[in-house]
């Protein structure tokens, strides 16, 4: 016949066992770990702390992912609405119709120009220098000497308006 092992209830060793599986359970820093160990030794043990969680996890792990994909979707529309009101923001402060903005984003991608305020600048540049420029066709014209002898005071002053005329003409391009 076997040998039937009893343990006395009062028996200090199992006594102090028993307080350290307490002590351990207590811990909120090794309980998890605790309870693993407890299932490692005893597969069959029913520990609700482990097996619940497992099954909430899994349960709330297609739902998570849902919430997970919805919250990208939602920054995602977020950035485009951002980014179509700067746009349209920067549409109306520049001056500048849909055919010319879609010409300044281009050129803006194509130069690497971050801000579409600087782009525009840029590319209004370019296109003034790319224009014809209404000058004559020499680049050396003399001016009328006639009139510089007759009146030197009044040459200068016409001279000074059609000077000023030109920027105001330039100037209103760039606008």
């Amino acid at each position: 016949m076997a040998e039937q092992v009893t343990h006395n209830a009062a028996d200090p060793e199992a006594l102090g066992k028993a307080m350290l599986m307490d002590r351990m359970y207590d811990n909120p820093a090794i309980r998890d770990r605790f309870l693993e160990l407890i299932a490692e030794q005893e597969p069959n043990a029913r520990i609700p702390e482990i097996s619940t969680t497992k099954k909430v996890l899994e349960a709330l792990k297609p739902h998570l992912e849902e919430i997970g994909k919805t919250k990208q979707d939602l920054m995602q529309e977020r950035a485009n609405l951002a980014a179509e009101r700067m746009a349209e923001k920067a549409k109306k402060d520049l001056g500048l119709n849909d055919e010319e903005f879609e010409q300044v984003k281009t050129h803006a991608k194509e130069k690497q120009i971050g801000d579409l305020v600087a782009a525009a600048e840029h590319w209004h540049m370019t296109r003034e220098v790319a224009e014809p420029r209404s000058m004559p066709d020499t680049t050396i014209q003399l001016p009328n000497t006639k009139e510089l002898w007759d009146n030197p005071i009044q040459f200068a002053r016409n001279e000074a308006r059609k000077t000023l005329h030109e920027f105001e003409i330039a100037s209103k391009r760039r606008r």
